[in-house]
């Protein structure tokens, strides 16, 4: 069974909520952010800890874009 998960990304942080959690994490601790045909990963400051996003999750192209264009601000080097 799949807990339903939304993610709420803002200029201070990126905000996941489910049925089991609510964790908010502020841009300054990721290191690296990078994309691939199906998801946008984003590397923490923390060895091998990786956060992701389907891109599935987006309504719309124009969601994607926004997203994208908000971790190139925040994030350097997105790929």
């Amino acid at each position: 069974m799949t807990a339903e998960v939304t993610w709420e990304a803002s200029e201070e942080h990126i905000l996941l909520k489910s049925a089991h959690t609510d964790s908010k994490t502020d841009w300054g601790n990721f290191k690296k952010a990078f994309e691939n045909d199906e998801f946008f990963f984003f590397k923490s400051s923390m060895v091998n800890v990786y956060q992701f996003i389907p891109k599935r999750a987006f309504e719309s192209p124009a969601q994607m874009e926004a997203i994208r264009a908000l971790v190139k601000t925040k994030i350097p080097g997105l790929k």
